[in-house]
């Protein structure tokens, strides 16, 4: 078939987000609609990806809509087979990690079949988007990932009422354990679910995308998904208790895994051999625990993040008891990580540097 002619704009056509800002603010809920890319505000849209294909087989789209910050940019999904039967559970795309041009989402995908309904039985489907350089070269492109199903669960006498996505044979990945490493080429990228911390090693089951393979049909992939053991450095004693609040990508080729209450393990992606614990500054773990009893919560009020320069960062949001009540005051303290990477011989050369203090008063007066 040959390709449909050009599409006449009366609007300014979008340019590509790296022209537009070094950085963007993204909403976690990517917008879903029926309907390709096409509108008067919407003729020509280069950040438009190509075709993909979910699960079971329907066709879909993936654009953005960038905002300068302090705006909030958004990823939209155009679902071009619609109106879908049981769509709703697409609304629920989530957007998991960005790195590097590319962005991680998952959703839920309804059944080909209208005629079965369960809602709580929908297939995940994982795609990255990546926003290409706008160019014909470096298109803006759209992946589905194969499905795992290494660790799912499969009770045979169950089995024919999940068919045929095997839902219920689906790894479970939670977006806390979720690291993502978007290459410098084009199309490639690194999708890691870490997990199974038992003191001194980690599972990693990781996918590897490389732009130079043909792109996979809906049916299946070339490239699977694996399992490495990961051990730790030396022969220190067990770390403490983790639970992963967040993993961030780091120089292009690290993962953290922070525990905002522990610290931070340094895995080197492109060299699963060991791994690193970097422990939080002491005054930010003396006393701390976490608010919420359910500890897969991420508190609020501590963060840590990785600047466009590649620092890490730690805040920490303290509020001040007086003869043992809380009251209304607070401390916000931030940390900035040095010499992250002499992680092997010169541990104690890494060090957290005091960056800032502020009392509540102060705040409120800015």
């Amino acid at each position: 078939m040959s390709p449909p002619p050009p599409r006449r704009s009366r609007a300014r056509p979008r340019r590509p987000p790296d022209t537009i800002h070094s950085w963007i603010i993204l909403d976690r809920c990517a917008h879903c609609s029926d309907g390709d890319v096409v509108g008067d505000d919407d003729d020509d849209d280069v950040t438009a990806s190509e075709i993909a294909h979910t699960c079971s087989g329907r066709r879909i789209r993936a654009s953005l809509r960038v905002a300068d910050p302090p705006a909030v940019s958004r990823l939209h999904l155009h679902r071009l087979d619609g109106p879908w039967p049981d769509a709703y559970d697409l609304h629920h795309a989530e957007v998991l990690a960005a790195h590097n041009g590319a962005i991680l989402f998952r959703t839920g995908v309804p059944f080909s079949d209208p005629g079965f309904v369960a809602p709580g039985h929908f297939p995940v489907d994982y795609f990255v988007y990546t926003a290409g350089g706008g160019g014909a070269a470096s298109p803006p492109s759209l992946t589905r990932l194969p499905p795992c199903f290494i660790g799912g669960f499969s009770d045979p006498a169950e089995d024919e009422y999940y068919k045929p996505y095997r839902v219920q044979r689906q790894r479970i990945m939670l977006g806390e354990n979720i690291g993502f490493l978007s290459g410098d080429v084009a199309g490639e990228f690194t999708v890691a679910d870490i997990r199974n911390y038992d003191g001194n090693s980690l599972e990693l089951c990781i996918f590897n995308h490389h732009a130079t393979l043909p792109s996979p049909s809906p049916e299946q992939s070339p490239e699977q998904w694996r399992i490495k053991r990961v051990p730790k450095i030396g022969d220190d004693d067990e770390l403490p208790k983790w639970v992963n609040d967040l993993v961030l990508p780091l120089h292009g080729h690290y993962l953290c895994c922070v525990d905002f209450y522990n610290g931070i393990l340094l895995i080197d992606a492109d060299n699963l051999q060991q791994f690193s614990y970097i422990p939080l500054p002491e005054e930010a773990m003396n006393g701390s625990r976490r608010v919420d009893d359910d500890e897969d919560d991420p508190d609020p009020a501590r963060r840590v993040s990785v600047t466009g320069a590649g620092l890490v960062t730690l805040v920490c949001v303290d509020k001040i008891a007086t003869r043992g009540k809380i009251t209304r005051d607070f401390t916000i303290k931030s940390w900035v990580l040095t010499n992250i990477h002499h992680h092997h011989n010169n541990k104690s050369r890494r060090r957290w540097r005091r960056s800032f203090a502020m009392g509540s008063d102060e705040f409120w007066r800015i």
